[in-house]
């Protein structure tokens, strides 16, 4: 009997045994080999079971592994080396061989010290790859976690009749709300409508820790994140930098107003002074006059007239200058006055990020249960 023969076989009496124990059977999901890429045998073979770990969790899916293709066939070079970038048509025959509704492949890699996952959702029926799943890992993340959250999202197109509803909130409003790499909006986001399954979720804002969760939307449900954003030790930096430069600003301009406005004070005070000595000059020429009674045509008169104006024209350019000198100082004062209330009232508080340090180590926010209602 052919390989092929033997798997179809094997594929009919598994069903027919569903049947008479009158069960509904189960979606059927056929799991290759994880192909390791620069990567140790050992670690594809975990992520193999992660991945199967995966799909079983979700309740109503059979997995059919490695192990169990093993048990029908005798050679198992039919199922080596079928990453997630093997031919469609070698995958779907393959599963229909085993009687899978939906076959799943994938890939683990790890070029130039970056960590790779790939993942392939085939509908066995049509022949087609159904969705694909898969992203560089950061330096801190576990593979098999992610491969987990990967797995489940991978399935969604099994759910995506059950739609439900996602608010996603921040910490910081007006932070970038991701769905499956796709960006939906920003927080707060209220009652999106999303398809159901599982999908990774992003929050994320510059200077910021992304905030990443695999979130599960249920049929008419609504799923409920609240992100708490943990600023990178960078922008704490800028953060705690911005707040001692308003903070400086803010007395230098109280400080400059002050002073400019003694200054104008001072410049007006001394015009008036100027323009008082001016004045009692003036009278006492009018009385000097008035006294030896001279007349505008005297030469006295005239004499002493001449020598009022010379004094009146330098007192009026002082005057002038003072003035002048006064209200560019009052005008330095406003200015100084408005840039201290400003920067008081704008004043950020430095210590405002302390309680959301991230670990020394810490490289993706944690992210707490989201709720669903």
């Amino acid at each position: 009997m052919s390989m092929l023969a033997e798997l179809v076989s094997a594929g009919l009496l598994y069903s027919v045994g569903f049947f008479a124990s009158g069960a509904p059977p189960p979606v059927k999901i056929a799991l290759l080999e994880v192909v390791p890429r620069g990567v140790p045998p050992d670690t594809a073979a975990e992520a193999g079971e992660s991945i199967a770990r995966a799909i079983t969790s979700l309740g109503g899916f059979e997995v059919l592994s490695r192990e169990d293709v093993k048990r029908v066939l005798s050679q198992q070079e039919a199922v080596q080396q079928l990453g997630a970038d093997a031919q469609e048509g070698v995958l779907a025959k393959l599963g229909a061989a085993l009687g899978a509704d939906w076959l799943v492949a994938g890939t683990v890699s790890q070029i130039e010290g970056e960590r790779r996952f790939s993942l392939v959702l085939m509908k066995v029926s049509e022949g087609r790859v159904a969705n694909r799943a898969g992203r560089a890992l950061d330096k801190k993340e576990k593979l098999l976690g992610a491969l987990e959250d990967g797995a489940k999202i991978l399935l969604n197109p099994l759910f995506r009749d059950e739609s439900g509803h996602l608010t996603a909130l921040a910490s910081d409003d007006g932070s970038e709300v991701v769905l499956d790499e796709a960006v939906i909006g920003a927080t707060p986001l209220r009652r999106a409508q999303v398809p159901g399954g599982f999908h990774g979720l992003s929050i994320r804002r510059e200077g910021f820790i992304p905030y990443r969760k695999t979130i599960e939307v249920r049929r008419a449900q609504e799923v409920l994140v609240d992100a708490v954003l943990i600023p990178s030790p960078t922008f704490v930096q800028q953060y705690k930098r911005k707040a001692r430069l308003q903070r400086i600003g803010k007395w230098v301009g109280l400080a400059a107003f002050a002073t400019l406005g003694a200054a104008t004070t001072y410049m007006f005070y001394d015009a008036n002074r100027e323009q008082g000595e001016l004045d009692r000059e003036h009278d006492r020429l009018d009385g000097r006059i008035r006294e030896r009674n001279l007349g505008a045509s005297s030469a006295e008169g005239g004499k002493l007239r001449a020598e009022f104006e010379e004094l009146q024209t330098k007192k009026n350019r002082t005057i002038g200058k003072l003035q002048s000198i006064g209200v560019a100082l009052g005008v330095g004062a406003v200015i100084a006055v408005a840039g201290g209330v400003y920067f008081w009232l704008t004043q950020v508080d430095g210590s405002y990020y302390d309680n959301r340090l991230p670990p020394p180590d810490s490289m993706v926010a944690e992210a707490p249960g989201e709720k669903s209602r």
